[in-house]
């Protein structure tokens, strides 16, 4: 019972902070939209100027893809590291109903 409630709290906390996550995102999505009207630029124009090489030094553009695969490596590790808690909630389910006969002794 304990472990159960102990998994629901970290559902819980995890949710809270995906929320606060969402609320961030939403407020930098604002202040990049705000920025892009200051400046009169869309991100097309952005997303195109950068994918050009002649717009840069050979030097320059090394090191924008370098940059580019370390945030792709980046993104796939942190995406293979994110934890399910409902599976994690499911397996000690499934664990604890094995080991319901046994007695705790000290």
């Amino acid at each position: 019972m304990f472990l159960k409630n102990k998994i629901e709290d970290r559902i819980n906390s995890n949710n809270k902070k995906i929320q606060g996550l969402e609320r961030l995102i939403e407020s930098l999505d604002r202040d990049v939209r705000d920025l892009f009207e200051e400046i009169e630029v869309s991100p097309q124009q952005i997303q195109q100027l950068l994918s050009d090489p002649k717009n840069f030094t050979e030097e320059d553009w090394q090191r924008i893809e370098e940059c580019r695969q370390q945030q792709d490596k980046q993104l796939e590790c942190d995406l293979a590291n994110i934890q399910n808690p409902r599976s994690t909630q499911q397996a000690y389910s499934s664990n604890s109903r094995v080991k319901s006969h046994w007695l705790c002794v000290r």
